[in-house]
């Protein structure tokens, strides 16, 4: 039986990007450091493969290529104690989704700590149902540095979505006020770690913040939630996008200005012509406002010109200059309702590389109705939503693959 291990190149960019500590929340024990010669040091730390190197190893291959089972991001650095420990039993205490979750987690801190604490060190580590109208008690989900949430529509994929943003804000939060069963808890680090406790009783959300009832997270943690293109029933793509990314208007004007790239060169708001608004019939008491989308490609457009998927791209793009300008300050959590968006999974695809990428400093969270086989998942977190016997639904991590 073959076996996939690390080459010694792999291995070391393995224990450079843990800081040659382990990996093993609470443990950080330094790896390398002089030995007796004089001349040489002493390395105590492992490369431990997160899916195995071989078939029949802890935690499986999930289907992944040799090349991806020896590639980097496959591994997790860790001491000899914590080496040990979480291979034994199969791995069944330390499955998948959790090495995942440690690595991106130590990998965040360590980049903190390299940096001279410059960039803004937090990460949302795990939301847990305790009593919810949608899941089973205890429902768990562990998030990393990409998380995916995949099932068909009305499964509660946005209902977690919703619950997460209250991290920042409340107004996500307003369909469930009439709900009385509703309790769950976010471990978080900002940089401390905290749990910030939920839940709704007689219209009312009550919040704790480790033990201490607050009426707002103090710990803060800044969530972007793009869920859809926005309000069709707003005609004016000002307020439409005010209402949608929750920020006043020389915010949005000022972030938009922001925005550009490869796809976008310049996006602003001009007051839309009465020939252009055929479909408002209301009394006007201000300026309609259209977002004007100059293309990369050389071509000018109204946002309501262009196809599904360009709109959705743009939002996305705007989203990303919110969370890249906020993480420098704070963490933030992501959250983006794909589906919602009319993005195709080629134009997504470039986004998923830098989402991935070390210098993509927040985390994000992505609903899908499914996943394309032919797309790189290594590294991902991956839960699927379905359907279970009680008229709840389940949420499971997903192998890769």
């Amino acid at each position: 039986m073959s076996r996939h291990n690390f080459s010694d190149e792999n291995r070391h960019v393995i224990a450079a990007r843990a800081g040659f500590r382990c990996s093993y929340p609470g443990c950080n024990q330094l790896t390398i450091g002089p030995a007796k010669s004089s001349d040489t040091f002493e390395n105590t730390g492992f490369g431990c493969h997160i899916y195995s190197a071989s078939e029949k190893g802890p935690r499986g291959q999930g289907l992944l290529t040799p090349e991806q089972i020896k590639h980097p991001t496959n591994g997790i650095w860790m001491c000899g104690s914590h080496e040990n420990l979480i291979d034994k039993k199969s791995g069944v205490r330390f499955p998948v989704h959790t090495l995942q979750s440690w690595k991106a987690l130590h990998e965040y801190r360590t980049s903190y700590e390299h940096s001279g604490r410059q960039a803004a060190f937090g990460f949302v580590k795990q939301i847990k149902m305790l009593n919810t109208p949608l899941f089973g008690a205890n429902a768990l989900i562990n998030l990393a540095k990409t998380t995916f949430l995949i099932g068909r529509n009305g499964t509660g994929k946005s209902a977690i979505c919703e619950w997460l943003t209250v991290l920042d804000t409340g107004r996500n939060l307003n369909r469930w006020l009439e709900c009385d069963d509703l309790e769950y808890i976010i471990t978080f680090d900002a940089p401390a770690e905290h749990q910030l406790q939920a839940k709704i009783a007689g219209g009312i959300l009550d919040l704790n913040l480790d033990k201490c009832a607050v009426s707002r997270n103090y710990a803060r943690s800044a969530t972007v939630f793009l869920k859809d293109r926005g309000d069709p029933n707003i005609f004016c793509d000002l307020k439409k996008f005010m209402d949608l990314f929750g920020i006043e208007e020389q915010a949005l004007r000022s972030l938009i200005a922001q925005v550009s790239s490869n796809f976008i060169n310049r996006l602003y708001f001009s007051v839309r012509s009465g020939d252009a608004d055929e479909a408002y019939d209301g009394e006007r008491t201000s300026p309609i406002y259209e977002m004007r989308c100059e293309l990369a490609r050389g071509d000018s457009f109204s946002f309501l010109q262009l196809s599904g998927g360009e709109q959705g791209r743009i939002l996305l793009e705007i989203a990303m200059a919110m969370a890249q300008e906020a993480v420098q300050f704070g963490p933030v959590l992501m959250i983006v309702e794909l589906n919602s968006l009319g993005i195709d999974w080629g134009a997504i695809k470039p986004y998923l590389a830098h989402f991935a990428n070390g210098d993509c400093l927040y985390q994000t969270i992505i609903t899908s109705y499914g996943l394309p086989t032919n797309i790189e998942m290594l590294g991902w977190q991956i839960y699927t939503f379905e359907d279970d016997k009680n008229g709840k639904y389940s949420v499971a991590p997903t192998l890769v693959g």
